[in-house]
């Protein structure tokens, strides 16, 4: 019985509800974030808590040197096995991570992390990701769930990206689908972590950042937060 958002990750899993819902995610993920980035080139992006990172051969076409870092062992090795001859993408370990030189980061990208773990836990990696990051370094936080969202919000935004996207119907299967997973069953018992935007920006004024809510989320979930912020100097 899977009892936690870490066990959950840590095994096989039926997120997207088709291959063509993963592409989507994924290329749409690596629009917006292209958007969000500086116009000048080159960069070091480090994708954290990264997944399946499937955007990273886009951003590294882009001159952008991708580092990606996941901190569950099932995905670790995933992503190893998929970029391991990839030129300009590198996955780090636990160890290169905590090692990482300081100042050597242009932009830190978190999606669709923090409603896994707690506040917590955000607040212990804050400081390191503030230290790696150059002086007026990027740090952009998307996918962050609003307090008061309901689970309602995220269906609706599934059956929307799925009819713009040519998935629907695969939608509403994959909903059913969710109604007998260990998806739904771990958020019945854990729920996400959520943040007011008060919230969040405080917590990242109080870590060195300057921070802002952008107009819109980058992803397919438009019901959620986006935050983008800059490293104080």
């Amino acid at each position: 019985m899977i009892a936690t958002w870490q066990e959950f990750w840590n095994k096989k899993h039926r997120i997207y509800v088709s291959p063509r819902h993963m592409d989507v995610y994924y290329k749409v993920l690596s629009r917006g974030t292209l958007e969000m980035l500086p116009a000048h080139r080159p960069l070091v992006l480090l994708d954290w808590g990264c997944g399946d990172a499937l955007a990273s051969p886009t951003l590294r076409n882009q001159d952008i040197e991708v580092l990606l870092y996941d901190p569950t062992p099932y995905v670790q090795e995933r992503i190893s096995a998929r970029f391991s001859n990839e030129q300009n993408i590198r996955v780090l370990t636990a160890k290169d991570f905590t090692s990482q030189a300081m100042e050597s980061v242009d932009i830190i990208l978190i999606f669709s992390v923090l409603q896994y773990i707690s506040a917590d836990k955000f607040q212990e990696i804050l400081p390191q990701l503030q230290a790696i990051l150059v002086p007026n370094g990027v740090l952009l936080l998307g996918d962050i769930v609003p307090k008061g969202l309901s689970m309602f919000a995220d269906v609706i935004d599934l059956l929307k990206a799925g009819f713009r996207h040519g998935f629907f119907f695969d939608a509403i299967t994959g909903i059913v689908a969710t109604l007998f997973s260990d998806y739904r069953s771990v958020r019945n018992t854990n729920g996400f972590t959520t943040y007011s935007e008060e919230e969040i920006i405080d917590i990242l004024h109080g870590n060195g950042f300057v921070a802002e809510r952008m107009p819109k989320n980058i992803g397919l979930s438009g019901h959620r937060m986006f935050i983008k912020a800059i490293k104080k100097c």
